[in-house]
């Protein structure tokens, strides 16, 4: 009887070992899903580390979505983006503006000030001079150069981070946030992809 009972032990364990190597085996390995989309005026690639297509196609259009509020207000590839509001009327007036562009701007006189004007959101006409925003790149005229520098300068912007207002202390003063929204938007579809799973 003894012998019975322990064979039956046995056989128990056993099948259960034989269960849990077959779920084991089921379920799929993590792998390494892409997705690429464009935004921002360049090319966002997302990879998610998921076994589950459907869930990684997910994880990517939660985190493309963040991407694409992030160029809703920063790009200054359209001319809809608080930006482009921004560099219209700041000019002429004192604009309430929205707590995001207000945080990275904030930042951004930061990193202005820590890098001795090195780095500088009010290159827009610069840019624009180089012929950048249009897609058609050129070498400027050194007058033009020298010309265009003289309306850069992130001491003319007039920002309070508090009341989140700004407005431009000089003439065609223009902002291109791309050298440090591309990396917010960055963080915010990691922070959204991290919230969603």
């Amino acid at each position: 009887m003894r012998r019975i009972r322990r064979l039956f032990s046995y056989l128990l364990v056993l099948v259960t070992l034989m269960s849990c190597a077959g779920t084991r085996s089921a379920i799929e390995p993590p792998t390494l899903q892409r997705f690429q989309s464009y935004t921002m005026g360049t090319t966002v690639h997302i990879t998610v580390v998921e076994s589950d297509t459907m869930e990684a196609a997910r994880l990517a259009q939660v985190g493309g979505e963040a991407f694409a509020f992030v160029d809703s207000l920063m790009s200054n590839w359209t001319t809809t983006s608080e930006v482009a509001r921004i560099n219209r009327e700041a000019g002429s007036k004192t604009l309430s503006i929205h707590p995001e562009v207000s945080e990275v701007l904030h930042f951004a006189t930061q990193v202005h000030a820590a890098s001795n004007g090195a780095f500088d959101v009010t290159v827009e006409p610069l840019v624009r001079l180089w012929g950048f925003l249009d897609g058609k790149p050129k070498v400027p005229e050194a007058g033009a150069i020298e010309e265009t520098l003289a309306r850069i300068g992130s001491q003319y912007l007039r920002h309070d981070p508090e009341a989140r207002t700004l407005s431009f202390g000089i003439p065609n003063l223009r902002m291109d946030l791309g050298g440090i929204a591309k990396g917010y938007g960055v963080d915010r579809a990691w922070s959204a992809m991290e919230a969603h799973g």
